[in-house]
């Protein structure tokens, strides 16, 4: 019975440890990078609140040339009573700061939502894969 058995536990620890365990690490990936693009925008409120509070009228900063990172070259905004809010398929919208402020907090909470359901795929993952370990080591066992 036990040569019988043998076959179908290779079968799942493969399942195993190609499909679940690749799944796991592709939802925890994409859950960590959902945290990450969060915490740009929560800075991005709290930059915001920053420039309404201290009303700075130019400032210098630090912007990102092209695709590549760590390369950045030093800009004077004179104006800090707009910002530009990127939509999508590479549009941008001029927008005040306190609409800015809302569209990032509006995206905060979408993020937040898909970053709820990375966490329960990836407990149904762990769940399915403690449940396979069990039938496992009872097919071993038998």
């Amino acid at each position: 019975m036990q040569s019988s058995a043998s076959p179908d536990v290779a079968e799942y620890e493969h399942f195993m440890h190609m499909r679940l365990t690749t799944d796991l690490n592709d939802a925890c990936s994409l859950s960590q990078a959902l945290t990450h693009e969060q915490e740009e925008y929560r800075a991005l409120v709290q930059n915001i609140q920053l420039l309404v509070k201290g009303e700075i009228g130019n400032l210098k900063t630090l912007v990102p040339l092209g695709k590549e990172q760590g390369i950045q070259i030093q800009a004077e905004v004179p104006v800090t009573s707009f910002i530009y809010v990127k939509i999508g398929l590479g549009f941008h919208v001029q927008c005040t700061l306190l609409e800015a402020s809302d569209i990032a907090k509006n995206k905060e909470q979408q993020l937040q939502a898909q970053i709820d359901r990375q966490t329960d795929t990836i407990s149904k993952i762990r769940a399915r894969m403690i449940l396979m370990q069990e039938s496992i080591e009872a097919m071993q066992a038998a």
